[in-house]
């Protein structure tokens, strides 16, 4: 997940960090070649940021192409938090009062994570506490997604099989 992006002026470029590995930043976007922003260059600024959104292929992210999951998955008539919007939106406030001084260690995130989790997400509250060390949230997310899709496959199986 992105802890932030640092920057100091329009020519130095953005660089997303990760807060896995600070090491290898996420993504380093360069706007050496974008106009600052006047009240008289609003459609070059324009065309110039949407080039540069469209050259790092995160247009879609603005135009509303790419939609946001579902809130919710819905299996054998239950309905669940989705995990990636869950997860993303968790690791979120993390950061933020990380930011703010007040990190919240990967331990108490995945304890307060699975504390939400429904039934169907036993086998991973189970697996993840029956291990002696403990896992980032990064793959605690990943183990979710996982099960989500497993769930979202055997969910669609008993559709057509009751069809």
């Amino acid at each position: 997940m992105a802890s932030g992006a640092s920057f100091s002026s329009t020519n130095d470029p953005i660089t997303i960090q990760n807060s896995q590995d600070p090491q290898h930043p996420l993504l380093t976007i360069n706007l050496s070649n974008i106009t600052k922003l006047s009240s008289t260059n609003y459609l070059t600024w324009s065309l110039q940021i949407q080039s540069l959104l469209e050259g790092y292929d995160l247009h879609h992210f603005i135009d509303g192409a790419h939609t946001p999951p579902p809130p919710t998955v819905t299996v054998t008539g239950v309905a669940s938090p989705n995990a990636h919007t869950t997860g993303s939106a968790i690791k979120t406030h993390a950061d933020e009062l990380a930011i703010l001084g007040k990190p919240i260690d990967d331990e108490d995130l995945i304890d307060r994570v699975l504390e939400g989790l429904s039934d169907e997400y036993k086998s991973i509250i189970d697996a993840i506490n029956v291990h002696d060390t403990s896992i980032s949230f990064v793959e605690l997310h990943e183990k979710l997604l996982n099960k989500e899709a497993s769930l979202l496959t055997l969910n669609q199986l008993l559709y057509h099989y009751h069809q």
